[in-house]
């Protein structure tokens, strides 16, 4: 890890007043109230918080060519560990459906085996109370491991 990184990870354990205990990249798609981000970050847990931190855009070609000059905002989240209700593979579909307000995202069903083969699919947080988040991992049976043991102890 470079010193940049170790840096970064230090600060975020200081305003979160702890050490990581987990961390994963992460593509927070959205939340079931309609709200659609579709940005990359880390998804990383201190003091019982899952917390996702989305990392600043860097200005590309299409921002210089681009009218609108749009200032990033940070974009960051969290809800406790103790208010995650279940984790589930989903459809990406399904979400997006919800995330437009064609659907209410009540009682959405997993991914079956087949549909994986065939389908994009995206992790459901439910909560305790509502919005569900709606993220992409590359380590989701690890992360889903980890939310279950926490949950057990």
């Amino acid at each position: 890890m470079d010193q940049e990184t170790e840096d970064l990870l230090k600060k975020m354990e200081q305003e979160n007043g702890g050490p990581i205990v987990y961390k994963t990249y992460c593509r927070m798609v959205g939340f079931s109230d309609g709200t659609v981000l579709n940005v990359g970050g880390l998804l990383y847990v201190v003091n019982g918080k899952l917390i996702f931190e989305d990392f600043e855009k860097q200005p590309g070609l299409m921002d210089f060519l681009s009218r609108s000059k749009k200032k990033y905002e940070k974009f960051k989240t969290y809800r406790l560990l103790d208010d995650i209700q279940e984790v589930k593979k989903i459809r990406a579909s399904y979400a997006r459906r919800v995330m437009d307000g064609k659907a209410d995202g009540s009682n959405i069903p997993p991914i079956s085996g087949i549909e994986k083969l065939f389908s994009q699919s995206l992790i459901e947080l439910s909560f305790s109370e509502q919005p569900n988040w709606y993220i992409e991992l590359l380590e989701d049976k690890e992360f889903m491991a980890f939310i279950k043991e926490s949950k057990d102890s």
